[in-house]
């Protein structure tokens, strides 16, 4: 890392046990987290905690003081698609925001830009962020969400390398840049919103979800065993390529993973702060079964995927259809194969 690189740049998902932020701080990487984003369950939110199993948080305050307390963020979440959880609770809304302020959270995450109007009207100061369902994808709907009030945006995933994107939306915008960076979902997949809606949506028995999303993952996992440029074009950057979207002004980098346990997160962050990795590439990715059952993926070192990340960065990249694209893809797994 270069020393005149921030050190504070991760965010990292609360998966409602004290433990994560305990074991984030006895290995120094506090050095390098700027928040933790997650909830205490007193909303929906993109992940409904009855369908996933995990507790509400039992020392949401004291996790949040402790955070504060070594000098990180708390990113509070209000990002559920669906509208209805917010319209007829919003005296709650209020009283749980101050509440919120008072133990030291500083930052929202919001979908629906109505909330985030109401907000601003209480005067409230929080930092108001865009969802990743937002999918914010160009200079003018960045320009929009400021409009509205929000101070920082979260690049669609799907823009995950479009780094001319993302540059040109902080030279104009003048505004901070997020980006998520090992969630490793099929670009441009068209199960997205019914995926989202349905692990947000309380009512949803957890069975059916189970089945729903077994069915879902077997559609969209398979496109990469079908195709390996597709894993290669999902939503995911290496540890080595992070100092190119600090160049470029992107402030924070958010890891995926916040219904996953304390073992997976704190792999996944300590990689990514060391910068390089050698092993395998699902070993900085929050491994989905459906990832690991891929014997492709299985040996997916990090030096066989170097040559098409030296195209992507090599500016000779044709976008989506790039054929020099598929057919590295190509030559690397038929070397893995060999």
């Amino acid at each position: 890392m270069k020393t005149n690189e921030p050190r504070k740049i991760f965010a990292v998902p609360y998966n409602g046990t004290s433990e994560i932020v305990k074991r984030v701080i006895d290995a120094g990487l506090d050095e390098h987290t700027y928040e933790f984003y997650g909830t205490d369950n007193a909303f929906a939110s993109g992940r409904s905690n009855t369908q996933t199993g995990y507790p509400t948080p039992t020392d949401f305050e004291s996790d949040v003081k402790m955070m504060v307390g070594k000098d990180m963020k708390f990113n509070y979440l209000l990002n559920s698609l669906n509208a209805s959880h917010y319209f007829g609770n919003l005296d709650f809304i209020k009283d749980k925001l101050k509440y919120l302020s008072d133990i030291g959270v500083d930052v929202l995450t919001i979908t629906h830009p109505f909330l985030a109007r109401m907000i601003k009207s209480n005067e409230f100061s929080f930092d108001i962020r865009t969802s990743l369902n937002n999918y914010v994808n160009s200079v003018d709907q960045a320009k929009m969400f400021l409009d509205l009030g929000y101070n920082s945006l979260i690049i669609s995933e799907d823009e995950l390398r479009n780094l001319s994107l993302m540059r040109k939306i902080i030279e104009e915008c003048a505004v901070p840049i997020e980006v998520i960076i090992n969630n490793n979902c099929v670009r441009k997949c068209i199960n997205r919103f019914a995926h989202q809606s349905m692990v947000g949506d309380p009512n949803v028995e957890a069975e059916r979800l189970r089945k729903f999303q077994k069915m879902m993952f077997a559609q969209c996992y398979g496109t990469f065993h079908k195709n390996f440029n597709e894993f290669m074009k999902s939503s995911w950057i290496r540890p080595e390529d992070i100092p190119r979207y600090l160049d470029i002004g992107v402030t924070i980098f958010k890891l995926s993973g916040r219904t996953f346990p304390t073992d997976d997160i704190m792999r996944c962050l300590t990689i990514y702060a060391s910068r390089s990795y050698s092993g395998n590439v699902l070993d900085y990715m929050i491994k989905k079964p459906f990832l690991t059952k891929n014997t492709l993926l299985k040996k997916l070192e990090a030096k066989y995927v170097e040559p098409y990340f030296e195209h992507i960065w090599g500016n000779e990249c044709q976008g989506d259809a790039c054929p020099e694209c598929q057919a590295i893809a190509d030559r690397i797994a038929e070397h893995i194969n060999e």
